[in-house]
Formats: structure tokens, C-alpha cells, sequence
């Protein structure tokens, strides 16, 4: 289980966990916050439909803004209430229901919602996990419900656990999005217009069966988190976002990583194993805020000698491939503690391997084929520090 974060944008603060080659995700959940919090977008003007106070005012359960069919917003938490009371489904100026034609999707959403919106009026929650502990019956969503896209100021959309198959161009129109999540879902390609959304800064599409990404990703230029693994890509955008600073595209069917990989100054993670990489750009080695690069379950044969070079590295996971040799640079990485280079055809290994590095504490060679001077030399080297 994931422990309770808060939602929010911007970088750093308290909405945003350490990078982690395992960050865990959330089960399910559709989030947002109303406009004007934080950097959102301007503040609503007028007057909220159901309770008649202003738009846009904080207030302490104020949440999302609503726009009904009819055109007037409301609070969200205003309908909520309504919803949970049995009455009409309708604002001030209209005499009909005019959140009728949402009201099943409306019903779902709040019904739903977990109990950190006591806590979190900005935060909507939908836990499949939490309806099964219920003993609910959970309602699958295999489209983007429309009303999602009448929500101003959204900030956290994830339908993690939901068969959505399309998701529609009109996603664009969500221009304060933050943090979109899609896993475990039955996508194939995600609209071009995603790369419209330039306030984007958290991208998650895990699971699925989607088998190219956009062309144009590289045009978000606030995106600095993105997961893209377990799914069927080929090939990435030759352009990456500038401002990432975790990849992963594990599980993929992946044969290069595009050159351009070099101008993300700011990476620090590289999870890219469980593809069909034959080899690795020498641009990549040019990155030295990586602290992890898990190249293992690949085609790997070399690394380029330029390894050496990314002296923020941690741990180099590059086991399960067919490498022949390892660089001597390897030995030269002040910052490496954990290597693993099992399971592939080395007879050598670089020469102080296990004594040049000061804060090795982790090698593994097993299922190598090294030589009989390879092995004496390193049981001879090893320190009391190395497992």
C-alpha cells in the first residue's frame, strides 16, 4: 500500500517523494484542485450555482468548480452534498436537472470517493482497492467519463485499474493537468493532443498495450517524471523532455535509446531494462546526475568506454545480457555501490574493479565464464566491505 501523499504540482514540497527506481503508484484515483490554488490558472469569477458564494473564494471544503451543460460553474463539494441528500441535480438559474445527463457518472465519482477528501477537499479519490475492502461492487470505467473534462482546475487525473481502451483528444482541453495516470488499461496510443498540455508535469502509462509513444512528447516542457513501462513500444520520440529527471521504459520492446537522451541534464534515473537494446548512445554516458541505470534482461554486447564519465552513479545493473567485456572505466566510478554483471559471457574483469571504487559494497559475477586468473585475482582483491 502506498502511504497517503498529498496532490500537488509543483516541484519539490510536500507532494513529492524522493525519486525511486521502485516509486510506488496509487490504485486509483481521480484528483484536482480548484482554480486559483497555486499556479492552476486565474481565479473563477461569478458565483457558484449552488450555494451562491464566489467562485474562486478559499474556503475551507471548497474543492473542484464544476461547469454544468447549462454553463454556470459550482462547487463541486455543493453537488456532492446534493448528491449524497437526494436532491435535484440542478444550479440556481435552471428549473430541469441539468446535471442530469452527467448524474450516473456523478454518483459513481462520489459514492467512491475515499475519505481523505475530509482531509483533502482538493484531492477526489476512487480506490478499487477500497471498494473490494468494503465488499462493494466496483464500477469499471472503459471510457473517460465526458464530465471530467467540465472540471476546472484539474490538477491529478488517474484511472489506474480502469479498461479504458480510447482516451480522447479532449484531454487537451484539461490545461492545468499536473498528473495523469493511465495503468493497466487497454490503450494502443495516446492522443497527439497530449502534447498540448503544456502544463503537464507527471506522465504514468504502465500496463497497457500501448505501442507508440507521441511524436511530439518532447514539446512538454514541464514533464519531469515518466513511466512508460510494460507495454509493446518499438521505438521512443526522438525528442525527450528536457526536464526529466526518471525514465522508465521497462518492459518494452525497445532496440535504441535516441541520442537525444543526453540533452536531459537533469536524469537521475534510467530504468530501461527487459528490452531489446543491442547497445547503449555514447550521449548517455554524458549524464552525470544518474544515480540508477538498470540496463539488465537486454541484448547488451558492450558499453561504451565513456561509462566512466557519470560520476553520480550508484548502482549499474547490467546483468542478463550478452556482454563480452566490461569497460576499465567502470573501475573508475567514485560514487558506484552496487554492480551487477551476472549471467552474461565475461572471461576478464577491469583491473581494480573491486578496490577503486571507494564505496563498492555490492558485485555480483556469478554465471560468467571467467577465467582462472580472472577469479584468483578477484578473491584476492576482495575487501571485508564487499558482499
Amino acid at each position: 500500500a502506498q502511504p497517503r501523499r498529498p496532490v500537488h504540482g509543483r516541484r519539490g514540497g510536500r507532494g513529492r517523494a524522493a525519486p525511486s527506481p521502485q516509486w510506488p503508484l496509487a490504485a486509483v484515483m481521480v484528483a484536482g484542485a480548484m482554480v486559483g490554488l497555486g499556479s492552476a490558472g486565474p481565479p473563477a469569477t461569478g458565483m457558484c450555482g449552488l450555494c451562491a458564494q464566489v467562485l474562486g473564494e478559499p474556503r475551507e471544503r471548497t474543492g473542484l468548480l464544476l461547469r454544468s451543460p447549462c454553463g454556470r460553474q459550482c462547487h463541486f463539494e455543493c453537488l456532492r452534498r446534493r448528491i449524497s441528500a437526494g436532491e435535484p441535480l440542478s444550479c440556481g438559474a435552471c428549473v430541469v436537472e441539468c446535471f442530469e445527463e452527467y448524474a450516473s457518472s456523478l454518483r459513481m465519482i462520489c459514492e467512491a470517493a475515499s475519505a481523505v477528501f475530509s482531509n483533502y477537499p482538493s484531492e477526489l479519490e476512487l480506490w478499487v482497492s477500497r471498494e473490494l475492502t468494503l465488499g462493494r461492487p466496483v464500477t469499471l470505467l472503459r471510457e473517460v467519463p465526458p464530465v471530467i473534462f467540465e472540471f476546472s482546475g484539474l490538477r491529478c487525473l488517474d484511472f489506474t485499474g480502469h479498461p479504458i481502451a480510447v482516451v480522447p483528444p479532449a484531454i487537451s482541453r484539461l490545461r492545468s493537468l499536473k498528473r495523469l495516470v493511465l495503468i493497466s488499461a487497454y490503450l494502443q496510443e495516446l492522443p497527439d493532443e497530449i502534447c498540448d498540455m503544456s502544463g503537464l508535469e507527471q506522465l504514468f502509462v504502465c500496463c497497457c498495450n500501448l505501442q507508440k509513444m507521441p511524436a511530439r512528447l518532447g514539446e512538454l516542457p514541464n514533464l519531469w517524471r515518466l513511466y512508460m513501462d510494460l507495454n509493446q513500444i518499438r521505438t521512443l520520440p526522438e525528442r525527450f523532455p528536457t526536464r526529466i529527471d526518471g525514465l522508465k521504459i521497462t518492459g518494452n520492446l525497445l532496440e535504441r535509446i535516441p541520442d537525444s537522451i543526453g540533452e536531459c541534464k537533469g536524469l537521475r534515473d534510467i530504468l530501461a531494462n527487459g528490452n531489446m537494446l543491442t547497445t547503449i548512445p555514447e550521449s548517455l554516458c554524458r549524464l552525470t546526475s544518474v544515480r540508477h541505470l538498470m540496463l539488465h534482461g537486454n541484448q547488451l554486447r558492450s558499453l561504451p568506454e565513456s561509462i566512466g564519465l557519470m560520476s553520480g552513479l550508484e548502482s549499474l545493473l547490467v546483468h542478463d545480457n550478452h556482454l563480452e567485456r566490461l569497460p576499465d572505466s567502470v573501475s573508475d566510478l567514485p560514487g558506484l555501490e552496487w554492480l551487477y554483471v551476472y549471467n552474461n559471457h565475461l572471461r576478464e574483469l577491469p583491473k581494480g574493479l573491486t578496490t577503486r571504487p571507494p564505496r563498492l559494497e555490492r558485485l555480483l559475477v556469478e554465471a560468467n565464464p571467467l577465467s582462472e586468473q580472472a577469479v584468483c585475482e578477484l578473491l584476492a582483491t576482495v575487501p571485508g566491505s564487499l558482499r
